[in-house]
């Protein structure tokens, strides 16, 4: 059974310290846990390079600016490495035109082979333009999205000869009467009280 996730949350000026949204495409990128990381839309490939336009908007952006809109994706266990490449791939395509810089980072190493997941990171400002593009600060916005990687994950889902479907409403707007199941994530030690 082919699993839907999606959360979508922003990085904004008024809402984070400074620094925020450079320190979270490095966190996403980090030594160990991607497998493969695409890049569209920045003159270089270098997450360096990615960072360092993000730093430098921090400098000329409103105060209110919104920086970063943070997507991530459950990708499906009955999709191969590339199948789920094309997916986010198409989803992004499909979102910014190609006209808005992004970054998707594959985590499906170690811990993360049975929870296999994308982050990715949108500057949702038009790459010649400056301004906003895909209006992903406008209400509704999450469920555009949602419906969309819905329409494009049972798209690939399809073409891979796979026979299962996502849905991104909730399993009561389904009519199945069950509990969902939690999304397994990063599981940090308890902290144990001194004797």
């Amino acid at each position: 059974m082919a699993i839907y996730s999606l959360q979508h949350k922003s990085i904004g000026l008024s809402t984070h310290p400074p620094g925020t949204a450079a320190a979270h495409i490095r966190y996403i990128m980090r030594a160990g846990t991607v497998r493969k990381t695409l890049v569209n839309g920045y003159a270089g490939d270098e997450i360096s390079d990615i960072v360092r336009a993000i730093n430098k908007a921090e400098k000329v952006e409103r105060r209110n600016a919104r920086m970063l809109d943070k997507i991530m994706v459950a990708l499906p266990l009955e999709l191969t490495e590339g199948q789920r490449e094309k997916a986010v791939t198409l989803f992004l395509k499909e979102l910014t035109d190609d006209q808005v810089p992004w970054v998707a980072a594959f985590h499906d190493l170690g811990k993360d082979a049975s929870n296999p997941h994308s982050h990715i990171a949108i500057r949702d400002r038009h790459l010649e333009t400056g301004r906003v593009y895909c209006d992903l600060n406008k209400q509704g916005s999450t469920q555009k999205i949602r419906v969309l990687w819905q329409d494009v994950l049972n798209r690939v889902l399809a073409e891979s000869g796979v026979d299962v479907r996502v849905d991104h409403r909730s399993l009561q707007d389904q009519g199945i009467d069950r509990k969902p199941g939690k999304h397994q994530g990063p599981r940090f030690p308890k902290k144990t009280a001194k004797k």
